[in-house]
């Protein structure tokens, strides 16, 4: 019996792999891990190369060079990274075996042999549930207006601290 790790490269080419993100942005809020729950928890910082309103990023092929910190998520680091990805991404919807949100752009499709074939591929990684928490798109578009364009001229860990507290407070 294979591993998560192994069957999810082999079922998916790096083409397909990169269809499956929805572009909700939230992977480019900036996270602090609460240590005693260890729960992940978003700021409203966003990194710098994120363009709010597409959800993609601005230097995208360049990213780990200019983002050192840029998480690559791929079938080999899904197993550690899943952790802190919304309920609502379609690696994490793979990798815990459940189904896509309804509303992602996998279902509509701009070209539909190739998409058609790359959820028959979901499909058979998945195993369907009755009833799944995910959150809705409203709800994915009011996290990522709410964040906050990183200031490259202040300390990350400042702004990280100055909006953690004035969201304990507001």
């Amino acid at each position: 019996m294979m591993n998560k790790k192994t069957d999810l490269n082999m079922q998916f080419s790096d083409e397909e792999w990169e269809k499956l993100c929805d572009h909700c942005g939230i992977c480019c809020l900036y996270k602090i891990e609460d240590y005693h729950t260890a729960e992940y928890l978003y700021t409203r910082i966003a990194c710098p190369f994120l363009d709010i309103e597409s959800g993609n990023c601005k230097s995208y092929l360049e990213r780990f060079q200019k983002m050192p910190t840029c998480a690559k998520i791929s079938a080999d680091t899904l197993e550690i990274s899943y952790i802190w990805m919304p309920r609502h991404c379609a690696y994490r919807c793979l990798y815990e075996k459940r189904p896509l949100p309804q509303w992602h752009p996998l279902f509509d499709p701009e070209d539909k042999l190739a998409n058609a074939q790359l959820l028959s591929k979901i499909t058979a990684l998945v195993i369907p549930e009755n009833h799944i928490d995910i959150c809705s798109k409203e709800q994915l578009l009011s996290l990522r207006e709410s964040a906050i364009q990183m200031n490259t001229r202040k300390k990350m860990e400042k702004q990280l601290i100055d909006h953690v507290i004035r969201d304990l407070i507001i």
